[in-house]
């Protein structure tokens, strides 16, 4: 600050602004190192907290699979315990909004790649919530006699 003296002088008065920074600098270099320490603080308490929900949640996790094995346990006492409560039947899933889009690569001799995704994101490789893969059918034909094949894939399969 000592270096701006001359410059003060140019708006007279400079011993009264020296004063007011130095008081204004004390205090935000004693609030900034508060804000640092706070700071310094908050992220050590998240990671003591994270660390400690790591714990947790493996124990809890195993004393819930307990409950869930022990034959004698009934739906209504997992219920009272907030735990998951197993379906006696699998719900069954609609069919998707949209239709698999289908690639068939020839480049190769007697190789057929067939790639396929969802319509709505051709570029990706996600499929529809529910869907397991897509069947394929085909046809190989020997002499007059055809034989037909259904598979059913859930990547990319190659022929």
């Amino acid at each position: 600050m000592e270096h701006s003296r001359p410059r003060l002088c140019l708006l007279g008065k400079p011993d009264q602004y020296l004063t007011l920074l130095f008081v204004a600098r004390a205090n935000w270099e004693l609030v900034h190192s508060k804000h640092v320490a706070a700071r310094a603080a908050a992220i050590a308490a998240r990671q003591a907290k994270d660390e400690g929900r790591a714990g947790y949640d493996k124990l809890i996790r195993e004393v819930v699979r307990q409950i869930q094995s022990n034959a004698k346990t009934s739906d209504a006492q997992r219920g009272a315990l907030g735990i998951t409560i197993a379906d006696a039947v699998a719900t069954p899933v609609g069919a998707p909004p949209t239709r698999p889009l289908v690639e068939v690569d020839f480049s190769k001799r007697l190789l057929h790649r067939i790639a396929f995704a969802d319509e709505r994101t051709p570029t990706q490789r996600t499929k529809p919530k529910g869907v397991m893969g897509a069947e394929v059918g085909r046809t190989k034909v020997s002499g007059w006699n055809g034989i037909k094949i259904r598979d059913s894939f859930a990547r990319e399969p190659l022929f």
